[in-house]
C-alpha cells in the first residue's frame, strides 16, 4: 500500500490534513494502519478459483488452459480446440476457462493453487471449485495435437467417463491403461512415455516427465 493511500485514509482521523493525523498518530500506530490498510485491499483483491465460473454456469466438466500468452501458435490451436469443443459438442455442460500470463494477478494465483510450472497446461476437474483435478501436460498436448482430432477425442472421453459417474481419481488410472488410448485411437507405446499419474494433496497430474 503505497503512502498516497495511507493519507487518504488518514482523513478520517483528523479532518482535511491527513499529514497531521499521521503526525499525531505514534510510530507504532501508524504500522497498524499500515497494516490494517493493506489487509483490507488483501481482501478486497482475494481470487478464488470458483470466481472462473458464472454462479449459473453449472457444468459436469471445468477446464482451464494455462498459457504463456506470447503468441504462440500451438497454445492458440489448443485454446481454439477447447473452446469449440465445449461450445458445439458438450452443449455447455463443460466450462472452460484460458489464462494468460498477462493476466497477472489470475495467473499468479492460479498457478500456484494448481502447481503449474510450464504452459501450455490444462486442469481438468468435475467441480468448480477444481478439487481434486487432473493435470495434463504440454508433452502429451503437443503429442495429441499432432495427430488427427487427438485432443477432441481426449476431452470427449473425459467428459464422458465424468458423465458415466467415475471420479477424478477413477479417471486418473484409467488415462494410464493400454485400453483407454487404444479406445482413442492413438498408439500406447508412443503416448506412454508421455503419461506418468501421480495422486498428489488434492491433485493428479497425468503427462510429462517430471
Amino acid at each position: 500500500m503505497d503512502d498516497a493511500a495511507i493519507r487518504k485514509l488518514a482523513r478520517l482521523l483528523g479532518g482535511k490534513q491527513p499529514s497531521l493525523a499521521l503526525a499525531r498518530l505514534d510510530a507504532e500506530k501508524q504500522a497498524i494502519l499500515r497494516e490494517v490498510v493493506e489487509q483490507i485491499v488483501h481482501d478486497v483483491r482475494r481470487i478464488d478459483v470458483t470466481d472462473l465460473w458464472e454462479q449459473d454456469q453449472l457444468a459436469n466438466t471445468y477446464w482451464i488452459l494455462f498459457m504463456s500468452g506470447v503468441d504462440q501458435e500451438d497454445e492458440g490451436l489448443l485454446a481454439r480446440e477447447l473452446l469449440f469443443w465445449s461450445t458445439v459438442f458438450t452443449k455447455h455442460s463443460a466450462r472452460v476457462a484460458c489464462i494468460q500470463s498477462s493476466d497477472r494477478n489470475l495467473f499468479k494465483y492460479c498457478t500456484s493453487y494448481f502447481n503449474v510450472k510450464r504452459w501450455p497446461t490444462l486442469i481438468f476437474s468435475d467441480r468448480p471449485n477444481m478439487v481434486p483435478f487432473l493435470s495434463i501436460d504440454g508433452q502429451l498436448l503437443t503429442y495429441l495435437s499432432e495427430r488427427r482430432g487427438g485432443i477432441r477425442r481426449l476431452l470427449t472421453e473425459l467428459h464422458a467417463l465424468v458423465e458415466s459417474g467415475s471420479s477424478i481419481q477413477d479417471i486418473g488410472q484409467t488415462i494410464a491403461t493400454e485400453q483407454f488410448w487404444k479406445h482413442l485411437k492413438l498408439v500406447y507405446r508412443e503416448a506412454k512415455t508421455l503419461v506418468s499419474v501421480s495422486i498428489k494433496a488434492g491433485s493428479i497430474d497425468v503427462g510429462g516427465k517430471k
